[in-house]
């Protein structure tokens, strides 16, 4: 999946108007971990978003479609920033990779942003709103998580989107995954191939 220089128009509000289409979607029969039969199809909870990047920072747009917003609907994303002759040597989850989560946009809620990985990301942005769907979203990661891993000349990265979605309160969660394994939390098996592109 290519990854294209971004607008010169970014601006971080939350709207996807600066943003030429949502190409990365969960799509009609996602990996879906967790209580399977909760899930009830698209409308119900999925992602499709895109990346961009310019030599200040990575940048991830999107939109969830939730057709219930609550307090433990979450969306987080799984980053390996690690050359790709690592990333294969070693498919774990751990040291120089990142675990970024946005907080649930529950009524009247804002936006937060929680980061686990190699450092906490100073410098990582989100935007956020509620949206006809469920919400939109525009995070912005510092480009040096790719080149103090790589070079300034990154070829690449492995990313992985999961909706989190309940409908009800105290429920358990059903994860809607865009590229993973059964084992999202522990490996990069699966994981979106990201690859640097001119245009």
């Amino acid at each position: 999946y290519p990854c294209r220089p971004a607008p010169a128009s970014v601006v971080l509000d939350g709207k996807l108007d600066e943003w030429q289409g949502l190409p990365l979607t969960t799509g009609l029969q996602p990996l879906i971990i967790g209580p399977t039969g909760q899930w009830q199809g698209p409308g119900d909870a999925s992602l499709e978003f895109t990346l961009a990047h310019d030599d200040k920072m990575l940048y991830c747009a999107g939109e969830v479609t939730d057709d219930a917003v609550i307090a433990d609907d979450t969306l987080e994303f799984r980053l390996d920033p690690r050359p790709i002759e690592i990333r294969k040597a070693n498919t774990r989850i751990d040291k120089g990779t990142y675990h970024v989560q946005i907080g649930s946009l529950q009524q009247g809620a804002t936006a937060t942003l929680k980061v686990k990985g190699a450092s906490d990301l100073p410098g990582a942005i989100i935007a956020a709103r509620p949206s006809a769907k469920g919400y939109t979203s525009e995070l912005a990661i510092p480009i040096d998580v790719l080149t103090k891993s790589q070079t300034v000349d990154w070829r690449g990265f492995q990313i992985s989107g999961v909706v989190n979605d309940v409908d009800q309160p105290n429920e358990t969660r059903a994860r809607i995954v865009w590229r993973g394994s059964n084992d999202i939390d522990t490996s990069n098996f699966g994981y979106g191939q990201i690859v640097r592109s001119p245009q």
